[in-house]
């Protein structure tokens, strides 16, 4: 780790830490107001959050919504644009506007001192008068400490991990979480293995919605349920302790497919999954 004796570099009116969707809009305003700055991400590519996540991901927001200022999302009205389609986009979007993204860069701390911050990077440090943090609201895997005692014949992996049903092996899967991406993968998964999905999950808004008033809905979503209103403050609450609501997906497709919903996952009971209501498991792979 670096200490705070790292040699100082570059002193910058502004650093942004994060070139996801948010850095790279700040930046573009940066760039348009004629700001000096810099934006610092830690994967190798720009888009690469995107990229690295499972092969079937789509954006539950429908392409007309997905823009960043400045520059259209490329895809048809009404579609859902998948990952790697997110990814592409990011990418040309920071060469279009000659972002300037330093990628690969880990940013290991970030002190205040006096009027400005040190920013921390391997083998340096950064000045800056503002800091912008945009690594967006689950940049790394929240892996509860249960995990450690699940029995080691018992495959396990975090949803950021999985990529598709051949990575894993033969067998019952158990997926832990009943929010959007725990129902898109165990969905995906039961094509090709007997599944279980254990949560509870949040409400789903229903294909009605967005069918007839759909750009009511994401006028009202972008402008209303913001940190800056009652309601909003009220509805982050919900969404950080209960996932945010469905779309595209509902607790009623899981039947369909055939997946067995549960309660919440309580304990182990011999390194087995063992859910609120009592009852317990034998899988083979648990998300």
């Amino acid at each position: 780790m670096v200490t705070q004796n790292a040699p100082i570099t570059k002193h910058l009116p502004a650093v942004i830490i994060g070139g996801g969707q948010a850095g790279l809009a700040t930046g573009y305003f940066l760039k348009k107001a004629g700001k000096d700055f810099i934006i610092l991400d830690e994967n190798k590519n720009i888009g690469d959050s995107w990229r690295n996540r499972w092969d079937s991901l789509q954006l539950f927001t429908p392409a007309q919504h997905d823009s960043l200022p400045g520059m259209p999302f490329p895809a048809f009205k009404d579609s859902f644009p998948g990952k790697d389609q997110m990814a592409d986009y990011l990418q040309i979007y920071a060469a279009r506007f000659s972002l300037p993204v330093h990628s690969g860069v880990k940013v290991n701390h970030i002190y205040s001192s006096g009027n400005h911050y040190e920013i921390e990077l391997p083998g340096e440090k950064l000045l800056a008068d503002k800091v912008v943090i945009a690594t967006g609201t689950n940049p790394h895997p929240n892996i509860p400490s249960i995990s450690e005692h699940i029995s080691p014949d018992i495959f396990q992996i975090h949803s950021s991990s999985y990529y598709n049903p051949e990575s894993l092996p033969a067998g019952d899967v158990l997926v832990v979480g009943a929010a959007t991406s725990g129902i898109e993968i165990a969905l995906e998964i039961s094509k090709t293995h007997k599944t279980f999905i254990s949560g509870r999950p949040p409400f789903h808004i229903p294909d009605k919605v967005f069918k007839y008033a759909g750009e009511v809905y994401w006028w009202f979503a972008s402008n209303i349920l913001t940190i800056n209103t009652p309601i909003g403050k009220k509805v982050k609450e919900k969404i950080i302790h209960g996932g945010s609501p469905l779309i595209r997906v509902s607790y009623d497709d899981l039947e369909v497919a055939g997946v067995e919903t549960l309660p919440r996952l309580n304990e182990l009971n011999n390194g087995r999954p063992q859910f609120e209501n009592g009852s317990a498991l034998n899988v083979s792979s648990i998300i």
